[in-house]
């Protein structure tokens, strides 16, 4: 009588099939779990007075992305962070300035400290984007070594003229929106700035500084909350 063995190729014609299975749930687990979750709502969801599924209608599925959305464009910059091995403790607190700054800037007229912080930080974080980005498609266009070093110094000194021209015009434009009340393009321009500024404080501490990412995000995490209770007002300590 012949004994088959484990490793004979008669057992492994069987094994690609359930392989394959397995490797597809791997890759796939998180749209299942995504798929029990929708289906354990509607399956106990109550039923409306017309016998609709409350849990399935478009009032309801919108208020679900509209709530969840906050939370997932947080959770896209996290993803960069956690891919190059790295965390940030930050995010929350930041993003609470942030809301602090909107709201001010929405609802208050006149010079307040959300438009003294938000107004020169714009016009920074313009002037230090726009130079770098002018200065690089230069650079690609010298592809020469010579060509390179010839008009090195005149394009980095053109890229800062024009890139200082259109932070001051911006600054002088957001400035005309600080006696009414700032409108919806002028907080999409200037929250996010903020933001780039405190990610670039914590970028320079932990890249030229030598420092813990941990340790200098969990200090943002503190001071960003910090700024934003004094920007609104307020003067107790952060607990």
């Amino acid at each position: 009588m012949t004994v088959m063995e484990p490793n004979s190729p008669t057992v492994k014609q069987d094994r690609p099939g359930a392989a394959m299975f397995m490797l597809l749930l791997s890759k796939t687990k998180l749209y299942w779990g995504l798929f029990a979750l929708i289906l354990f709502g509607a399956l106990t969801s109550p039923l409306s007075s017309k016998g609709n599924n409350i849990f399935l209608s478009l009032g309801n599925l919108t208020d679900i992305l509209r709530q969840v959305s906050v939370t997932g464009i947080v959770a896209v910059g996290m993803t960069m962070v956690i891919f190059i091995a790295g965390i940030d403790l930050s995010v929350g607190s930041v993003m609470a300035l942030g809301t602090v700054i909107c709201a001010m800037l929405l609802t208050q007229e006149g010079w307040t400290a959300a438009s003294y912080f938000g107004v020169p930080a714009t016009g920074i974080v313009l002037f230090v984007t726009i130079a770098a980005l002018i200065y690089f498609v230069q650079s690609n266009l010298n592809r020469t070594s010579e060509r390179a070093a010839t008009t090195s110094a005149p394009s980095r000194m053109l890229s800062r003229l024009v890139a200082a021209a259109i932070a001051i015009g911006v600054m002088v434009w957001l400035a005309g929106q600080v006696m009414p009340k700032f409108g919806v393009l002028a907080v999409l321009i200037v929250v996010p700035c903020i933001g780039a500024v405190m990610g670039t404080v914590n970028g320079a501490l932990i890249v030229y500084g030598r420092l813990q990412p941990f340790i200098v995000t969990l200090a943002m995490m503190v001071g960003a909350l910090g700024l934003a209770r004094v920007i609104a007002g307020q003067d107790t300590a952060v607990s």
